[in-house]
């Protein structure tokens, strides 16, 4: 693992702490958002984590699809096939 992406995942996983601690209303449209604006701004899916524990925070996703989020994601960065990544992508946004 070399360090940008290291510092990636930290300063993303800071972030959806702090947007966790902002009103409930608006962050499922934030994070959406968010969710959109990382798909083409990184070139890694380390900030997808972050996102999934921001909705989790936000009770906007439950623990069962936590699991599935983190499971596709581990999945993806072990074949580095990131057809499931775009998937799930576009099921945490329809939540």
């Amino acid at each position: 693992m070399n360090q940008t992406y290291i510092l990636e995942f930290i300063g993303a996983m800071i972030l959806a702490f702090l947007i966790s601690l902002f009103g409930k209303g608006y962050a499922h449209l934030v994070l959406s958002i968010m969710l959109l604006l990382t798909g083409t701004l990184f070139t890694s899916n380390c900030f997808n984590p972050a996102i999934a524990l921001c909705f989790f925070l936000t009770n906007k996703i439950t623990l069962s699809m936590l699991w599935y989020y983190f499971a596709l994601e581990i999945s993806g960065a072990l074949t580095g096939y990131y057809c499931g990544a775009y998937i799930k992508d576009f099921f945490i946004i329809l939540l």
